[in-house]
């Protein structure tokens, strides 16, 4: 919503590749971890890291919201 028209797309493409694109990486990771941690402890790891960055990004994402205009 904040992006120019002509750079729509490399903000697509650039999501695109985190959303999609690094879902192995992460499941490979992720199936280590249970593997050799066991699935109970595997989950909590990941939603304290998950809980950890969605604070962390609500903190700094504040402040980049107030100095976006809406086009």
């Amino acid at each position: 919503m904040f992006v120019n028209d002509d750079l729509r797309g490399r903000v697509m493409s650039t999501y695109q590749l985190a959303a999609v694109g690094m879902t192995p990486i992460g499941a490979l990771e992720v199936g280590y971890m249970g593997s050799h941690l066991g699935p109970m402890r595997t989950v909590v790891i990941c939603g304290v890291v998950i809980l950890l960055s969605g604070v962390v990004l609500l903190t700094r994402l504040k402040s980049v919201g107030m100095d976006a205009e809406p086009t």
